[in-house]
């Protein structure tokens, strides 16, 4: 019988601005990531709006302003493996609009990028991104663009 997995949780915003979206640059990999993390233990209860609001505000600055489509629902679910950190992360990807301001990044990152919709999933290099991407934009399309 298989066994249960176990899996860290995080959020991840799909920010846009027009037809593009916020990307960041991880700089270990190079790789393009999104704002947001992993729910920490102490957040478990805390309600996914608070723990976004924190990730972003830490990520990009408290004059960076975006809008949370409501209702809070998903835009794309998948998962990354870094088998040299014995990492195994679920993400969960919202949708929001940027408002105003310009990115201030953290340490996190080492630049950021507004990416064309369409070229996202190409720019993702891990392919758990890649595929979140490809949600992402088969619903930016088919949903928000209505």
């Amino acid at each position: 019988m298989p066994q249960p997995d176990w899996y860290n949780v995080g959020l991840k915003l799909f920010i846009t601005r027009g037809d593009t979206v916020l990307g960041l640059t991880d700089p270990e990999s190079g790789n393009l990531d999104l704002p947001g993390g992993r729910i920490n233990g102490d957040e478990l209860l805390a309600p996914f709006e608070r723990i976004i609001a924190m990730e972003v505000k830490e990520e990009l600055g408290p004059g960076f302003k975006y809008g949370l489509s409501h209702p809070l629902l998903p835009v794309a679910a998948f998962r990354i493996h870094k088998p040299e950190r014995k990492l195994k992360v679920f993400l969960v990807g919202f949708h929001a609009r940027w408002l105003s301001g310009e990115p201030v990044i953290s340490y996190e990152h080492s630049a950021f990028e507004w990416v064309p919709v369409a070229e996202l999933q190409g720019r993702m290099k891990n392919g758990g991104f890649a595929d979140g991407a490809r949600q992402f934009r088969e619903w930016f399309a088919r949903d928000f663009r209505k």
